[in-house]
């Protein structure tokens, strides 16, 4: 078996895992609309939602380093040799914060950690779509045409993705106010409001996937 098919597997794999996770995810948070369900449900299936959420970030994030390694295997990239390392121990240190994030819940920590991971999606994106843009005439580090737009459309899931954070935070508010008592018709509606702009970008980063997805797969000239 040649390495460059277990890049393939591993970059398949991460797709799988990344997309039926987050359906995961949309499910239960439409779930969470139904104001008939007592506050307890919700707030489980709230909390279900947010720790299967774990599964798509990090997936999310080995995306880069497993990309980019495979990109090598297909003599397709023309970067620095530092740079597939690089990408890897970022991508390690990103899940493993990832992975601590809960512990921070409530703490400032949590802010902090928030804030780096939105601007650190920002700059990845903005190198995706540099390096697809660049590349499509001729002067960037991917060597075929589809790679190049393949970047374009990861390069556009990390403000998608973004979004879906920003999206979501009144969510958590409009919850909260209704978890300790405080909700009322108003309240519902700005929660339901929130979850369904939310999943607005969900929708988003879904399209974008598939059309990296495409790309990827039927290489269209």
């Amino acid at each position: 078996m040649e390495t460059h098919q277990l890049w393939v597997f591993a970059h398949i794999m991460l797709l799988v895992y990344w997309l039926g996770a987050d359906l995961g995810v949309f499910i239960l948070a439409q779930m969470t609309k139904n104001a008939g369900q007592s506050v307890e449900t919700r707030a489980a299936l709230l909390k279900g939602a947010m720790l299967i959420d774990i599964v798509p970030r990090l997936c999310f994030a080995l995306m880069v380093p497993v990309g980019l390694t495979l990109a090598r295997s297909l003599g397709l990239l023309t970067a620095p040799d530092w740079v597939i390392p690089l990408a890897w121990a970022w991508a390690t240190l990103w899940c493993a914060l990832t992975l601590m994030s809960g512990r921070w819940e409530g703490t400032p920590a949590a802010e902090t950690w928030r804030i780096a991971n939105l601007s650190v999606q920002g700059l990845i994106g903005a190198l995706f779509l540099w390096a697809g843009v660049t590349s499509l005439s001729g002067a960037g580090p991917l060597g075929a045409g589809w790679l190049a737009w393949k970047a374009i459309w990861m390069g556009l899931c990390y403000p998608a993705a973004i979004m879906i954070d920003v999206a979501f935070g009144p969510a958590i508010k409009a919850f909260g106010a209704i978890a300790m008592g405080q909700g009322g018709p108003d309240t519902e509606a700005r929660y339901k409001a929130a979850v369904n702009h939310t999943c607005v970008w969900v929708g988003f980063v879904y399209l974008f996937v598939a059309l990296a997805a495409f790309w990827g797969t039927v290489k269209p000239a």
